[in-house]
């Protein structure tokens, strides 16, 4: 789910709804924010980002990552644990979900 360079920390949050995320190439991407949320049981942070970009499916490319914020130097990294996965899938879903229902 992601082509960011998650290791390297370079790391923008939440200014004025945009995420700056390195590339591979080392160039600075503007993404916009979705969500963010912390996992009850892993006691991870998660946010959930898109570049806006469109995938092979036709679908908006969108990303994951954990974080940690130690008083406002945040840092991200990959997400490992499937159970981090299966919370960022059932947030969108729940996401996409409402967005239908305002949508109706």
């Amino acid at each position: 789910m992601s082509n960011y360079d998650a290791q390297n920390n370079n790391f923008n949050f939440f200014t004025d709804g945009v995420v700056t995320m390195i590339d591979e190439n080392g160039q600075e991407v503007l993404c916009d924010f979705l969500c963010s949320f912390d996992h009850e049981t892993t006691g991870n942070s998660i946010v959930v980002y898109t570049d806006n970009t469109i995938n092979s499916n036709g679908s908006v490319n969108i990303y994951a990552s954990v974080y940690t914020d130690d008083a406002g130097n945040v840092k991200i990294s990959p997400i490992e644990d499937d159970r981090d996965w299966k919370a960022v899938h059932e947030v969108l879903d729940g996401l996409i979900s409402d967005m239908g229902k305002h949508l109706e």
